[in-house]
Formats: C-alpha cells, sequence, structure tokens
C-alpha cells in the first residue's frame, strides 16, 4: 500500500509539472520573436536562407537607430573597433 501511495504522490506532480510545462509553451509561442516581427512588419525568414532575417523598411530603421547608438556610446568611451573577414 505504502509504494502506491508514493506512487500516486509521484504521479500528481508529474501531472502538474506537464501541465507547468504545456502552460510554458503556449507563452512561449506567443513571445516567439519570429512571429513578432512578421505581425509587426519588422522583418521575415525565407526557407531558401533559414537562420538569416531580411528586414522590412520598418525592421531596418530600428536596426539602424540601434547601430548609430552603439556608435555613438563606442565614440563616447573611446572604444575602437576592429573587423575581421567573414567566413564565407
Amino acid at each position: 500500500m505504502k509504494v502506491f501511495k508514493e506512487f500516486m504522490v509521484y504521479l500528481s506532480i508529474q501531472k502538474k509539472g506537464l501541465d507547468d510545462w504545456k502552460k510554458l509553451i503556449v507563452e512561449l509561442e506567443k513571445r516567439d520573436h519570429r512571429n513578432i516581427g512578421k505581425e509587426q512588419e519588422l522583418f521575415f525568414f525565407h526557407h531558401l536562407s533559414p537562420g538569416s532575417c531580411f528586414f522590412l523598411p520598418r525592421g531596418a530603421h530600428i536596426y539602424n537607430k540601434l547601430i548609430e547608438l552603439t556608435r555613438t556610446q563606442y565614440r563616447k568611451k573611446r572604444i575602437h573597433r576592429s573587423y575581421i573577414p567573414k567566413r564565407i
């Protein structure tokens, strides 16, 4: 009888954990950057170039503003960037 009780407690813990995991997955799907980018018309992904996003005009504007802000901060702090060749 004791083993049965312990097993039932184990199953109830597992079920609660599974329910929490399912709720977490639903929340994460709402916050998926790929869906948000499509909805806000910022960028899109193409199946011929997986992992590379293509910026739409609104997304490019935000990207350029972020780059401009970063460069301003680098100048203020006197940080010098160096670039290395990209592997193709």
